[in-house]
């Protein structure tokens, strides 16, 4: 029997050698075994670094390598050297410390919690560990050897074979993590493993979008440094950081959505050679071909897909997804004027469109956020301070029409305005050095109010109720009302108890009216701050931008002013005002698009809606009076006062003695039917005569007399049923009924 043999051999160079740069290594093939000497006595995952060599060396595909266990132990250290590199955002730590000052523990602990978090079958660490794994196949193993024996022969390592193939994983593994954190924490998303607002819809989203993530290339691994890979994605918002994260993976879906809707329109420009303006585009063909371009994306970007398919069958991620991109994206809450007006904007557009799946909303948000950017970049500039004027020149006026706000909608930035205007409302009550700079803003606003709506009108009726109430309490204000007064007034519309104002404003003129008179001033300041509240409330800038509210406030105007108590100055007051909403509010029906039928209204360019409440005052007499077979026996005339005298006798013929019938009808019975003082006839007089005269400006005096022949005749041949029919459909406060 003959005994085994072995042979040992020990290779050696001597340590000159480093200096030479002549060493060799010796890689043993055939039966021989190796050992390396410096792998002696480790953990035991040098023993599997030899196992690899022998099966890479080999290519012996009878000798398994645990690349598992191997991934196993390279993680657990890994993630160590991967807690002292900048992937927290600040507030993620349980502690709440900064997460740039945060010890090494408290971020290594946190990181390591992750990795323990159950998402669908799996955990975020076994996750990551399988996608290292799938890394490693037969062509990199070979890849990563031959790259250790360069090291060696090159002397760029002085390290034995095992240990620079440990070294180089190791790299490859920190590499990795930091890259797959970076992707998991995208703008905080990894509150979604922690947070009270974790649901199945969402993790089962997570989970889909988790392993949807396209691979990490192999090269990216071998070729990073760490120290170059960046930090944390930045958040898109100042506010963003004290917000949590709403919808899984927001920043991937967000960016992906954003690139298919450009796709999209780049698409359609080129299939229009003439161009087009993206607001001119329909919305409901924007859907549809975005929707195609979707579609046609390859599988590494299916990940919109798998998000729109999950949303469909959830209407709380879909409600998720829309308050992370009002807070994150627009910077706003839902309640606020941004967001309102950009709720309005989402409804007005989807209502044109036939939505295939409740999926397709999340994309509708994607492409009216893009067809109205410029909209939304201006408004979102106006957000956290006085809008248009915080920057200006306090002494220069705001005349300049290249102004980024009259691009925009003016009401748009009039809601801001207002909204800004109400958030500081509480400063009156502080005492009259406190608000000087708030009377300051709203002056500089008065002023370039106009100018801010331009040719619009203000829709919003919140808007114009805040907008009334903000020139009631100027008016307290200027007349140097007492805090005691402007805290009784206050208390009508603010409730202290939850620090916000009533939703149901009623600012009507008589309800600001009567606070005013409720107030212990003197008469001669309550009657100051009337006439400004009445002064604006019909000024040709209130007007000809706000339709709310102005037939209650034309009745109290006339009723106010017509009444006997008041000074001889409320006449010509009057004949101010309803001048103003007569021919003013003629504008104002001409932008909402109001047609005009009472004869002469628009030669006049008078608003035939406000001229009906204004008839509907008028106390006279004769307008029933007709003959026997219904024609007029005598027409209703007003006599200037500057006409009469004590004894007035006009001493007009018969009409019989005159050639023509209906002059007979017109001129004789001459005799006002107005009550002697009437204040409302008159101003109205004076408001017609006028008209007529401007109209008249620049005509001979035979076409003038031809008009007034021709309106005699009008006027004189109105039947008794004509007359009624009158009387029935102008009634002021149900002009589209019969009623009256």
């Amino acid at each position: 029997q003959v005994k085994a043999k072995i042979f040992v051999i020990i290779l050696h160079y001597p340590a000159s050698a480093f200096r030479a740069k002549k060493f060799y290594p010796a890689l043993f093939l055939g039966n021989w075994n190796h050992t390396y000497l410096d792998s002696v006595g480790s953990d035991g995952l040098s023993a599997d670094m030899k196992k690899l060599v022998e099966k890479t060396c080999r290519a012996d595909t009878t000798k398994a390598v645990n690349i598992d266990g191997m991934a196993e132990k390279i993680m657990s250290d890994a993630i160590k050297s991967v807690s002292s590199h900048d992937l927290i955002y600040p507030g993620q730590l349980p502690s709440h410390q900064s997460a740039s000052t945060a010890a090494f523990q408290i971020k290594y602990s946190y990181l390591t919690s992750v990795l323990s978090v159950n998402i669908g079958e799996t955990t975020i660490g076994n996750f990551l560990k399988s996608q290292f794994i799938k890394l490693w196949s037969e062509e990199n193993l070979e890849r990563i050897l031959r790259r250790a024996a360069w090291s060696l022969q090159n002397g760029t390592s002085q390290l034995g074979l095992t240990s620079c193939l440990k070294g180089i994983l190791q790299e490859a593994m920190e590499t990795f993590l930091i890259i797959s954190f970076l992707q998991l924490n995208e703008w905080k998303n990894l509150d979604l493993c922690f947070h009270s607002n974790r649901s199945d819809e969402a993790d089962n989203l997570f989970y889909i979008i988790l392993t949807s993530l396209p691979a990490i290339p192999f090269e990216e691994l071998l070729l990073h440094q760490v120290g170059s890979l960046r930090k944390c994605k930045g958040l898109p918002n100042i506010n963003a950081s004290e917000l949590q994260a709403q919808f899984p993976f927001f920043s991937r879906v967000n960016l992906m959505l954003d690139q298919v809707v450009e796709s999209s329109l780049q698409k359609m420009s080129t299939e229009n050679k003439k161009g087009s303006m993206i607001l001119s585009l329909s919305t409901t063909k924007l859907l549809n071909n975005t929707m195609k371009t979707l579609r046609a994306t390859t599988d590494e970007k299916s990940i919109p897909l798998k998000t729109l398919a999950c949303v469909t069958s959830s209407d709380t991620l879909y409600t998720r997804y829309f308050e992370q991109f009002l807070q994150w994206k627009l910077n706003c809450k839902a309640d606020s004027t941004i967001g309102k007006w950009f709720v309005d904007k989402l409804r007005t557009e989807g209502n044109q469109v036939q939505l295939c799946c409740k999926g397709e909303k999340i994309l509708l948000i994607h492409i009216i956020a893009r067809k109205y950017d410029m909209e939304l970049a201006r408004l979102s500039s106006f957000r956290n301070e006085l809008p248009l004027w915080v920057n200006q020149d306090r002494n220069a006026e705001m005349s300049d029409k290249s102004h980024a706000a009259y691009s925009l909608g003016g009401p748009i930035i009039l809601d801001v305005a207002t909204e800004w205007f109400m958030a500081h409302m509480a400063e009156f009550l502080k005492g009259r050095n406190t608000n000087l700079k708030w009377m300051e803003h709203f002056s500089t606003f008065r002023r370039i109010m106009t100018d801010i709506i331009g040719n619009d009108a203000i829709s919003s009726n919140r808007t114009a109720h805040i907008l009334r109430l903000l020139f009631f309490f100027d008016a307290l204000e200027v007349n140097s009302v007492s805090q005691t007064s402007k805290a009784f007034c206050f208390e009508r519309f603010y409730n202290f108890e939850s620090s916000s104002f009533q939703t149901d404003l009623d600012t009507r003129l008589d309800c600001l009216v009567a606070l005013i008179y409720g107030m212990n001033e003197s008469q001669e300041i309550k009657i100051n701050c009337t006439n400004d509240l009445l002064n604006h409330f019909f000024s040709p800038a209130w007007l000809v931008s706000v339709e709310m509210l102005w037939k209650e406030d034309l009745n109290f105007v006339i009723n106010y002013l017509t009444d006997t108590d008041l000074a001889s100055s409320s006449k010509k007051l009057l004949f101010n005002l309803v001048r103003n909403a007569c021919v003013h509010g003629a504008t104002l029906d001409s932008k909402l698009g109001k047609s005009t039928q009472i004869i002469h209204c628009e030669d006049l360019k008078l608003s035939q809606s406000r001229l009906l409440v204004v008839n509907s005052l008028l106390c006279c007499d004769d307008l029933s009076s007709f003959s026997e077979d219904g024609f007029r026996d005598k027409i209703p005339h007003f006599i200037p006062h500057f006409a009469q005298t004590e004894h007035m006798d006009m001493d007009m013929p018969d009409a019989s003695a005159l050639t023509n019938k209906n002059f007979g009808v017109f001129f004789s019975k001459y005799e006002s039917s107005f009550k002697p003082g009437d204040k409302l006839a008159e101003a109205v007089f004076q408001i017609v005569m006028e008209r007529i005269i401007t109209t008249c400006n620049n005509l001979h005096s035979d076409k003038i007399l031809l008009s007034l022949w021709k309106d005699i005749e009008i006027e004189c041949n109105v039947t008794r049923k004509e007359q009624t029919r009158r009387c029935r459909t102008l009634f002021p406060s149900e002009e589209d009924t019969i009623a009256g």
